[in-house]
């Protein structure tokens, strides 16, 4: 019963994770300055490119590697950067050859 109610409880905290996870606005945390990495995009407050973040995920590191190496960054900054380029993709335009 112990173990049914703490599942109950995991499931629960995950779900309102996600779901303000998929309610955050990624420019709260992403941003652009011209005169930091010469105005890539960053982690606001840092100087952590999302490129580097995205392409780390990429290649299979996780979000704890992240919260470790970067003790600044939270998971929101980590999904901040994948709902970057998300939007940036969904955003592209293709035009016929």
């Amino acid at each position: 019963m112990i173990a049914k109610s703490r599942s109950i409880i995991l499931n629960a905290t995950k779900s309102i994770f996600l779901y303000k996870i998929n309610r955050m606005n990624w420019q709260e945390n992403i941003v652009s300055n011209p005169e930091i990495m010469f105005g890539k995009h960053c982690i606001k407050g840092t100087r952590i490119p999302v490129d580097l973040v995205v392409e780390k995920l990429a290649n299979g590191e996780t979000i704890e590697y992240f919260l470790t190496a970067y003790p600044r960054l939270t998971k929101e900054d980590v999904f901040a950067c994948l709902q970057y380029a998300a939007s940036s993709v969904r955003n592209e335009t293709i035009y016929a050859a």
